[in-house]
């Protein structure tokens, strides 16, 4: 069991007899590459939180939330807040305030907020097996409220998740279909819909911030790889080879320079970050179990 004791800006984690020391987030933003929010299991326990990496300091620390189980970070326009799942309902945790909200009581997984804020898109299950997209308002001050703002966007034949909103705000990327999973489009202005990936994907796509490419994961013969996407001309950039390693989960940076992405490295999968063109690949986490859902702190 690890006991955690907050002195001033310094969270001190107490493992056993071991004492491990790391930062607590003094603001919004940090230098020289900003905040990464991820999913991994509290120190010598199998229950997952939200973890921040500061990408300046190189440190790890966990969010002080009520309850665990916490999954699918995402972060709101402005960098100060962390958008998740936590016990299969969604949470946001304020960093200058160290405050947290709930948002929902029924079931709902995925969340992301709208570019400007004002919606949280996310996944909820329309029977056992299938879900749908809905949308909430952002703004809304009570769960209750919340709740009653709940409004439907996308109800696919067998599954929609994994949502994704464009930088501009006027489209939701989204996994869905079946048998055989891909990407669609839709249109948040005439409600159409586009399937824009023909191979089986897998989880979220995230769009670059100048909102012209995708990253997503794919399978190629039993393997998953990374591509990218042009989101005008179709064109597809394969961007791992690794028949042996299965990479998911990818996301650009805020300069959209390099992406982070989850591999497996000996008993765990880890994050692993390299360059829009696949090159100078390094791993960046070192946890005793899995790191996923890498979620990349906007400017």
């Amino acid at each position: 069991m690890a006991t955690l004791i907050l002195r001033g800006t310094t969270v001190l984690i107490v493992v056993g007899c071991a004492l491990i020391a790391v930062m607590r987030p003094l603001g919004h933003t940090t230098p020289n590459g900003g905040l990464i929010a991820y999913t991994s299991d509290l120190p010598q326990s199998d229950q997952q939180t939200i973890y921040l990496m500061d990408m300046a300091r190189r440190l790890h620390y966990p969010l002080k939330l009520p309850l665990i189980d916490g999954w699918h970070p995402d972060w709101s326009p402005d960098g100060e807040t962390v958008l998740f799942t936590l016990n299969f309902r969604i949470f946001s945790f304020n960093l200058p305030t160290q405050t947290v909200r709930q948002y929902t009581r029924l079931y709902g997984a995925m969340p992301v907020w709208s570019p400007d804020g004002a919606w949280i898109a996310f996944a909820t299950h329309r029977d056992d097996d299938n879900y749908s997209l809905f949308r909430l308002d952002a703004a809304c001050a009570t769960v209750v409220a919340c709740e009653a703002s709940r409004e439907p966007l996308v109800a696919d034949l067998f599954v929609a998740h994994y949502p994704t909103w464009s930088p501009g705000g006027d489209d939701l990327l989204y996994n869905g279909g079946g048998p055989v999973l891909g990407y669609h489009l839709y249109s948040l202005v005439d409600e159409s819909r586009q399937f824009i990936t023909l191979s089986r994907t897998l989880g979220k796509a995230n769009w670059s911030p100048d909102g012209e490419r995708i990253v997503f994961a794919a399978d190629v013969q039993g393997n998953d790889e990374l591509f990218i996407m042009d989101m005008g001309s179709g064109q597809q950039q394969r961007i791992t080879n690794t028949p042996a390693i299965n990479e998911r989960f990818p996301a650009f940076s805020a300069n959209g320079t390099q992406i982070v992405f989850t591999a497996r490295a000996h008993d765990h999968l880890q994050l692993f970050l390299m360059d829009v063109d696949g090159s100078n690949r390094r791993q960046i986490t070192f946890a005793p179990s899995d790191a996923l859902f890498p979620a990349w702190q906007p400017q």
